[in-house]
């Protein structure tokens, strides 16, 4: 819903604010190592280059945190390992959260892919599609 295509840029604030008009939003990236699903945990933060900092808010953290567990069990069957809270997020802001998760006003998760079921596997995108789907499902079914 953020971006067009993959070669279309839509910044991290912009796409919270497009997120923020669903009632769940799910970031789907892919990883090497991690193999995830990450949520924002209450006290996490962003700062700014004046040293302001940009707090998750608490009920979006445990609200974030609710919709991880539940889709979890879900995303097991395409290799996703674990369910951890964002801390230490890899923008070039400093703080440990990730620039969205400040940002978001609905539930946020991010979910960390494994590389060899989405690059060149047709039948693996279908897989993580079919489990994102029940992810989801289970979410909103709760």
């Amino acid at each position: 819903m953020t971006k067009g295509s993959v070669d279309d840029y839509a910044n991290i604030k912009t796409r919270a604010e497009i997120g923020n008009g669903s009632s769940l939003m799910v970031r789907l990236h892919i990883d090497s190592a991690l193999h995830a699903v990450i949520h924002p945990a209450q006290g996490q933060y962003k700062q700014g280059p004046g040293g302001q900092r940009v707090y998750v808010d608490p009920n979006v953290a445990a609200a974030s945190g609710e919709a991880a567990r539940l889709m979890f069990p879900h995303l097991q069957e395409v290799g996703i390992s674990r369910v951890t809270n964002d801390c230490g997020g890899t923008s070039h802001n400093t703080g440990p959260a990730f620039v969205g998760s400040v940002y978001s006003r609905v539930p946020v998760v991010l979910i960390e892919n494994k590389p060899s079921m989405l690059i060149n596997n047709p039948s693996g995108q279908q897989q993580v599609a079919q489990s994102l789907a029940a992810a989801i499902q289970a979410y909103f079914t709760r």
